[in-house]
């Protein structure tokens, strides 16, 4: 008969085992932390992309002028209030300021240069001469349907290459670039 000698250690294909399960698990962990992020990336993007799109048609629909302010940490809309010829923040309930995550930064263009934020800047009351704080938009959504030309940017701050953009295309359309180049 023969006595097989117990083998100390071992074989090949459980070491390998052991390596594709631990590569897995670290997989996951690694796409759980950095994907968190990439994906609250994109719903933001979404949901800014939605607003845009609601306030130029509440512009068109409601006769309203709608501006934007851009903050490097967030956004807010803003109506102009003919009776007192000034800028108001908006009393709607979905066009609400908005802040993100500290993570998360901001980038604004208009009509094809970039705009240093924050772009609020103090104005001369001319009467009176006194400094004030006026809000004043950074883009607009006019009632005639127009939008000033623009390139808004977030992106992860800590990551050149996690951003996603939303612009205003030649038709006059508010659009994510990725989501239509990924279509086509």
């Amino acid at each position: 008969m023969y006595t097989r000698a117990r083998q100390a250690g071992f074989t090949l294909i459980e070491l390998l085992v052991v390596m594709v399960l631990l590569g897995l698990v670290m997989g996951v962990a690694v796409t759980s932390v950095g994907g968190n992020q990439i994906r609250e990336l994109e719903i933001e993007t979404n949901r800014l992309h939605a607003l845009l799109r609601t306030a130029a048609n509440e512009s068109v629909f409601t006769n309203t002028e709608i501006g934007m302010q851009i903050a490097g940490d967030g956004y807010a809309f803003i109506t102009y209030n003919e009776g007192d010829g000034r800028w108001q923040e908006a009393q709607s309930s979905v066009l609400r300021t908005q802040a993100l995550p500290e993570w998360m930064y901001l980038e604004f263009e208009r009509e094809g240069e970039v705009v240093e934020l924050p772009s609020k800047k103090e104005e001369q009351d001319r009467e009176f001469g006194e400094q004030t704080d006026a809000i004043t938009p950074d883009f607009m959504f006019l009632s005639s349907g127009e939008v000033t030309d623009f390139t808004l940017t977030l992106g992860i701050r800590d990551d050149a290459e996690a951003f996603r953009q939303i612009t205003l295309n030649d038709y006059g359309e508010i659009i994510l670039p990725h989501i239509e180049d990924e279509g086509v």
